[in-house]
């Protein structure tokens, strides 16, 4: 019983870890990438006009 709640312990820790370091290093990288996307410095396909 004692590795089992160990072994849950762990795994959450694992995933609060694995989240908050998404949160930490994604966020700022989808804002940049909006950011540049906004200046006009990275064209998108949706964003390039037809001839």
């Amino acid at each position: 019983m004692l590795v089992l709640t160990a072994g849950c312990v762990l795994s959450a820790l694992t995933l609060a870890c694995w989240n908050l370091a998404i949160f930490t290093c994604g966020i700022p990288v989808i804002a940049g990438f909006w950011l540049l996307r906004r200046t006009g410095l990275i064209r998108t396909p949706t964003s390039v006009t037809l001839k």
